[in-house]
């Protein structure tokens, strides 16, 4: 996950477009990830209610905070993190389970979702090559970011409102590396990050609104405007490993064209697309997506040869169709008629725009 800072362009002008998190869709691991000792320390076993109890990094004293579904591990002791972080991860996971599902709900008791929440950069950058190794470098170029690896989703405070958005963005991707049995192809798992990015938090409470989200709304507008959108089928093939080693700004246009792609499978072309996106969605919780994509291609070479979730044009055509060049104008339409004059307030209202577009 990619998002421009809230705050601006920096003094000195050397960051207008900051990066904020990468995810990564490695599979699952009892150990960590790199090759590197870690210098994590923590709890056994807790009740099923949240519980607070010491923890320890490198040294620092931190704290292990349980929940039904999340173990976070924090060295932070700001108010975002302690008091409304838990609460936020289960709403997020309840949002995760009922907005394209139902899909089956992730981990619980000894077996919670492993969250690190870093008090500093400095620490994330530690923790992040214990756990990757020489793997951890190109996502520690980001200044403001996290990502998700081996089951465990790793970032650091960076303000409430991007802490919590890069927060919900991890928690899909830790959400599906615990309880999918074959990952999604990597548009649709980036696309389905950034739609819950989205939140707003009213009288101690946060509800999650897909369109909510100026960031990627802005840079797709912009992006659209300078006729630099990325086309479809490059889209449907592009790795965020490769994506964060490109200029921010093509990264950032990334993440809003996948945001953008997934709203058009849900409300473009009249909601014709919403059943297959969430027959897509359920295929990979149940690891029957390769099984869908051969009887597709039953007749071409496509049909006879093993399917990831690399290969995302060839998913995409098995449960969107094949005429890619057809869907592709009709998704450049749908970003025009979304980033048209007078459809930003909706977005900062938190509503679909495409009823201001139709106006």
């Amino acid at each position: 996950m990619i998002r421009r800072s809230r705050f601006g362009v920096p003094a000195l002008g050397l960051a207008a477009l900051l990066p904020a998190c990468a995810a990564r869709h490695d599979s699952l691991s009892s150990g960590p990830a790199g090759d590197g000792s870690s210098s994590l320390q923590g709890g056994s076993e807790t009740p099923r209610s949240p519980s607070i109890k010491p923890w320890t990094y490198a040294g620092r004293p931190g704290r292990l905070i349980e929940t039904e579904h999340y173990a976070i591990h924090t060295t932070d002791t700001s108010s975002v993190v302690v008091d409304r972080l838990p609460m936020f991860l289960e709403a997020a996971h309840s949002r995760y389970v009922a907005a394209f599902g139902p899909l089956p709900a992730g981990p619980t008791g000894n077996d919670r979702m492993d969250v690190f929440v870093m008090a500093t950069r400095a620490e994330w950058q530690r923790l992040s090559r214990e756990l990757l190794g020489s793997q951890a470098e190109p996502i520690l170029r980001m200044e403001r970011g996290g990502f998700t690896s081996g089951g465990r989703a790793l970032f650091f405070n960076i303000g409430t409102a991007d802490t919590l958005a890069i927060a919900s963005h991890e928690g899909w991707h830790l959400f599906t590396q615990r309880t999918f049995a074959r990952p999604l192809p990597t548009w649709a798992e980036e696309g389905i990050a950034t739609h819950f990015e989205g939140y707003r938090w009213s009288a101690g409470a946060s509800t999650f609104h897909s369109w909510s989200n100026i960031e990627r709304f802005d840079q797709l507008r912009a992006a659209a405007q300078a006729g630099g959108l990325i086309p479809l089928e490059r889209l449907l093939t592009m790795q965020p490993s490769g994506v964060i080693e490109g200029s921010q700004r093509s990264t950032l246009t990334y993440y809003a064209q996948v945001w953008a792609l997934i709203h058009f499978l849900e409300e473009g072309d009249g909601g014709s697309h919403r059943a297959a996106l969430k027959a897509l969605i359920a295929d990979a919780a149940g690891g029957s997506i390769a099984e869908h994509v051969r009887e597709r291609f039953a007749a071409d070479a496509l049909g006879a040869r093993p399917v990831s979730a690399t290969d995302g044009a060839a998913i995409f055509r098995a449960y969107f169709g094949s005429d890619l060049a057809s869907i592709a104008k009709r998704y450049r339409d749908f970003i025009n008629s979304i980033t048209g004059p007078g459809v930003r307030g909706a977005i900062v209202e938190g509503r679909s725009p495409l009823r201001e577009s139709h106006r």
